[in-house]
Formats: structure tokens, sequence, C-alpha cells
């Protein structure tokens, strides 16, 4: 923040405020992928929601990630990560309004509800021909759910059906091996 001596003081707090901002803004930032976390997904979906605007949630993840880090090591884990991230933004590009790092290896993408069984089937494909192609590399799983404008006060409901769909993604899968 740049100041001198003839700085006003409305100047200098409005600049102090704008900083602060700025700096909380940023602390929600995944410092691996650069993408926003939490807190900005919370005000991106409450933000559609208030403005009566229904939407898609896609929840994205790695398969028995922590089975993968502890096999190859964390910057393998690491690598993973990214690599999903760069799928993730290349199919919300396409599809999405807004991509979250939610937290270790988990992600939503924020849709229209038309886009979202075409994202989801996009996000998988795309990650099993990304490269650097590895055969150790682990499946993911990526879910879905509508969200409409009167759940805005039960966000909570939502995510826990994307937990309850991921399981039973995986459930299914297990069952098919």
């Amino acid at each position: 923040i740049a100041v001198d001596f003839g700085t006003a003081a409305f100047e200098l707090g409005a600049r102090l405020t704008a900083l602060l901002k700025r700096a909380q803004t940023e602390r929600d930032r995944s410092p691996l992928t650069g993408l926003p976390g939490n807190g900005w997904l919370r005000r991106c979906v409450r933000a559609k929601l208030e403005a009566a605007e229904p939407i898609a949630l896609v929840m994205a993840d790695i398969d028995d990630f922590k089975g993968y880090n502890d096999r190859y090591g964390h910057l393998a884990g690491d690598d993973l990560i990214v690599l999903l991230a760069e799928v993730l933004r290349g199919a919300g590009r396409r599809y999405g309004d807004f991509l979250a790092h939610v937290g270790g290896d988990d992600f939503c993408i924020v849709c229209r509800p038309a886009a979202d069984k075409r994202l989801v089937r996009e996000i998988e494909s795309d990650f099993k021909r990304a490269e650097p192609a590895a055969e150790t590399r682990p499946a993911i799983t990526v879910v879905s759910t509508t969200v409409s404008p009167e759940e805005i006060d039960s966000l909570h409901c939502a995510f826990e059906r994307l937990a309850a769909l991921r399981a039973a993604a995986r459930e299914g899968r297990r069952n098919c091996e």
C-alpha cells in the first residue's frame, strides 16, 4: 500500500480497508492449486440462491487418495491434485460458473442444472485421458446434485446429498469389481 505524508486520513483508511479485504479473500485460496476455497464457495452459492437462481453442485475427488499418498509419497499426491484441478478448470470453463478447491483432494464446481450431467461425464473422461498417463493413477468420483433457491437455509443438506452420492458411487464400483 503506497502512501506519502500528504495522504489524507480517509484515503489511508480506505486503502487499509481494501488491503485487509484482499488479505481475507486471499487467505481462502489454495496455495497448491491457486483456486478459491470454502469461503468463496459458500458466498458464490449463497449469492446465486439469493438471486433465485437454481444451481447444480458437482463434486470431484480422488478415490483412496490417502492410500495413493502413502504408497507414492506426498509430492506425487500433490501432482495428482494439481492434475485434477487442471482437468476441472478446463471442464469448468466450458460448463461451470465457479470452481473451488474445497480441501485435500475435494473440489466443487457450481454450474447450471442443465449442464451438470454433461460436466460429470466430461470430467471423468478428461481425467482418464490426462497426461502424463500413469497406470498407477487412481480413479476419481464425480457426483452432482441440484440445489433450489428454497434450500438456501439448508445448504448443509445439499452437501450431505453429495456425500451420500459419492459413497454410493464408490460402493457401486466396488460391487462391480
